[in-house]
Order: C-alpha cells, then sequence, then structure tokens
C-alpha cells in the first residue's frame, strides 16, 4: 500500500476513536406546560410547554409524543455534545416550543411530560364539542406576530388577511384558570367576491388579570389553524 495512503487512513482511525459516535440524547428540564382551552374536536390541538437547555452543549430541543386513550405522554430531550466538547458554557438557554396533537376525541386528558425523570410535569388537557358554529367564510385572522403596548394590559395582534372582504367580527379571551389564555380573533366574510389582497392589520386586545400568576401565557388562535405564542409578564 502506497505509504500515503497508509498514514491517511491511520489519521482518519484515530479521528474516529478521538470523536466518539455522535452525541447523545437525554431529557431536559421542563419548567412550564400550558394547556390553552378552547379546542375541540374539530381543531387540531396543540400545547406550548417551557424548558431550558442546561449548557450551551445542549442543542436541538425536541418533542416525542404518545397518545394512548386520555393519556397524554410527552418526551422532551436534546441532543448533548458535552462529551465531546470540554468548554461547554455554563448559561441557561430558555425556549418555547409548540406540541401538535392533532385531533383529539371529546373528553378530559391526562398530560404527563418527561415521565419518571427529575423534570416530570403533569397537567390536564380537554377538548370540548365545537365552541361554535361559524357561518360559511368566518375564520380566524392571519396574525404573525404579538407585541405588547409599554406598561399595559395590550397586546398588538399584527399580520395579513388575504383579502380585504374579511373584518374583525369579534375577538375572544378565554382563561384556563390556571397559566394561558386563548385569543380568538374572528374574521367574517363580507362579501362572495374576495380578490386576494393582502390587507395588513393591527388588532388591539385587553389581557384580563384574572390569572394572579407572575407569567401566562398568551396562546393566539391563526388562520392557518396553527397558534403564536408568547409569555405575558404581569406587571
Amino acid at each position: 500500500m502506497n505509504r500515503k495512503l497508509l498514514i491517511l487512513l491511520i489519521l482518519t482511525l484515530m479521528s474516529g476513536l478521538s470523536f466518539g459516535s455522535g452525541p447523545l440524547s437525554s431529557a431536559i428540564p421542563v419548567e412550564k406546560v400550558y394547556s390553552p382551552r378552547g379546542y375541540d374536536t374539530e381543531d387540531s390541538a396543540e400545547l406550548v410547554i417551557e424548558g431550558v437547555l442546561p449548557d450551551s452543549c445542549h442543542k436541538n430541543p425536541k418533542t416525542d409524543v404518545s397518545i394512548n386513550g386520555k393519556n397524554i405522554e410527552v418526551n422532551v430531550s436534546a441532543l448533548n455534545y458535552g462529551p465531546e466538547d470540554k468548554y461547554c458554557a455554563e448559561v441557561i438557554l430558555p425556549f418555547i416550543k409548540t406540541i401538535n396533537l392533532g385531533l383529539l376525541e371529546k373528553g378530559q386528558y391526562n398530560v404527563i411530560v418527561n415521565d419518571d425523570t427529575p423534570f416530570q410535569r403533569n397537567t390536564r388537557f380537554r377538548i370540548q364539542s365545537p365552541r361554535r358554529t361559524p357561518s360559511d367564510g368566518d375564520m380566524y385572522a392571519n396574525v404573525e406576530y404579538i407585541e405588547r403596548r409599554a406598561d399595559t394590559r395590550t397586546i398588538k395582534l399584527l399580520g395579513h388577511n388575504p383579502s380585504d372582504c374579511y373584518i374583525l367580527s369579534d375577538i375572544e379571551v378565554v382563561s384556563n384558570g390556571k397559566n394561558t389564555y386563548s385569543v380568538f380573533p374572528i374574521m367574517e366574510k363580507q362579501s362572495d367576491f374576495c380578490p386576494m389582497k393582502m390587507t395588513p392589520f393591527t388588532y388591539d386586545v385587553t389581557i384580563p388579570n384574572t390569572i394572579r400568576k407572575p407569567e401566562v401565557l398568551i396562546h393566539v388562535r391563526t388562520m392557518t389553524g396553527d397558534s403564536i405564542n408568547t409569555i405575558f409578564r404581569n406587571r
């Protein structure tokens, strides 16, 4: 064998031994689980979790969900590059993650997050009958992001609706009584003729003060069926 090829082969093997088999997946701290109210049997339901990456060597948090009857189990983990990197910065990196549960039957569900670990969290989640029977053309606004007005309990919903034939009909705010306000910006179709015309909007919403906690989740339902989520800090 050519001497240069032999040296290259030896170096490649040594490199593989030095760097190991790659990052490991491990459970990570979940501090809060938010179970928004207002999901029904016709919605793709969502949970929201708030957690932290314990250092800079933990990356790419992910969730695995299993549903068995009225029990929902969620495992939250991240890739841990610590065994390969001795220079992990000891900083806590917070994250918020939305978990899609799909269509669920009516009833109350028990939710267990990171079962049998030091980071286990439990909550309950309710799916109801259809909230309302919307007329043809009713939908939620196409919210793209949320802003808070300084020193107030008002938030702004901003985005673009696909046509100017839709107008805001109502904004419903529903509390889960624990840690979440669900916001429903309901649109009404004004005409059968709806030409495509991206129309910007800003809607103001006053957040109630019925949940006495330092932080609550604002969970805004959108036209696509997904949600926009932000943490609202009570003052």
